[in-house]
C-alpha cells in the first residue's frame, strides 16, 4: 500500500509539472489562489489556496485529497515534499501546513520540509476520482 501511495504522488508531481490549465494570482499579502475560471465542474476543478511563509497552509474546496505535491518551477520533475493518505480513500482534510504530515498519512517526500524564500513553487492536490488542482506561489 505504501509503494502505490508514493508512487500516486510521483505521478501526480509528473502531470503536475507539464500542466499550464490553470491560471493563478497572488493577492497583495503573499498569499495565492486558484482562479478556476469557468472550469469549476470539470475534473481539474479543486479550487487551491496557498498561505504566506516558508510553511505555509495549503487549503483547498470539496473535501478530503488523497495526496499532496509540492514542486519547485523550475524543476517541476522532482518533488520537494509530498504526503499521501495511507488509506484509498480521501483522507487528507484541507488546511494542511507544508512540511508536517497529518495523521493516517505519510511523508513520502521530505527533501524540504520548510521552502525557500523567493523561489516559485507548485503545490498540488489529488483525488481518488482523478480530480487535480495545483497553484504556483513565491514565498
Amino acid at each position: 500500500m505504501r509503494i502505490i501511495s508514493i508512487l500516486s504522488v510521483l505521478l501526480l508531481a509528473v502531470l503536475a509539472s507539464g500542466c499550464g490549465l490553470f491560471g493563478g494570482s497572488t493577492n497583495g499579502g503573499g498569499d495565492t489562489d486558484l482562479n478556476l475560471g469557468g472550469n469549476s465542474g470539470g475534473s481539474n476543478s479543486i479550487a487551491i489556496h496557498a498561505g504566506s511563509g516558508v510553511n505555509p497552509v495549503y487549503t483547498w474546496d470539496g473535501g478530503g485529497v488523497h495526496s499532496v505535491a509540492v514542486v519547485r518551477t523550475s524543476a517541476p520533475g522532482t518533488p520537494v515534499w509530498a504526503i499521501a493518505f495511507i488509506g484509498t480513500t480521501d483522507g487528507i482534510d484541507s488546511s494542511v501546513t507544508h512540511g508536517t504530515t497529518p495523521g493516517g498519512s505519510l511523508e513520502a517526500i521530505g527533501t524540504e520540509r520548510t521552502l525557500t524564500a523567493g523561489v516559485q513553487y507548485r503545490v498540488t492536490v489529488a483525488r481518488t476520482d482523478g480530480t487535480v488542482g495545483w497553484i504556483e506561489f513565491t514565498p
